[in-house]
């Protein structure tokens, strides 16, 4: 499964928005070449490459993640990641810590994220 993630998610359908770069989410059942994880840039595209794993694991993964970056949460708040891992509100409330963590550029994020907490769900008004 691959799911278009970060910026152009959000942003695509602007006319002034020039994206950097362009980055998904693969999830593997059986990686050959990382056990869990995977990060791969190849000019303009990030690749974030998780092998399947269950819901509770892929969130004590990704909160392992954002100990030091909050950046990881921006994953999170693409609805079709939160639909494929089954995620709820309920889970992404755990990551808020991370939220404090993000730099500035990446405010849209902090933004998103809390007007889901807002809503109470995963999805924007």
């Amino acid at each position: 499964m691959k799911i278009r993630v970060g910026s152009t998610v959000f942003f695509k359908d602007y006319l002034d928005f020039k994206p950097h770069d362009t980055d998904y989410v693969l999830f593997e059942d059986n990686p050959k070449l990382y056990k869990n994880f995977a990060y791969i840039k190849e000019r303009n595209i990030d690749i974030f490459a998780y092998k399947n794993m269950s819901k509770d694991e892929f969130i004590k993964f990704e909160l392992k993640h954002c100990e030091k970056d909050g950046l990881p949460i921006a994953k999170l708040i693409v609805p079709e990641i939160c639909e494929y891992m089954h995620l709820t509100i309920e889970d992404l409330k755990k990551f808020e810590f991370a939220t404090k963590l993000i730099r500035e550029k990446y405010n849209y994020v902090i933004m998103i994220y809390n007007f889901y907490l807002e809503n109470n769900g995963i999805y924007l008004t």
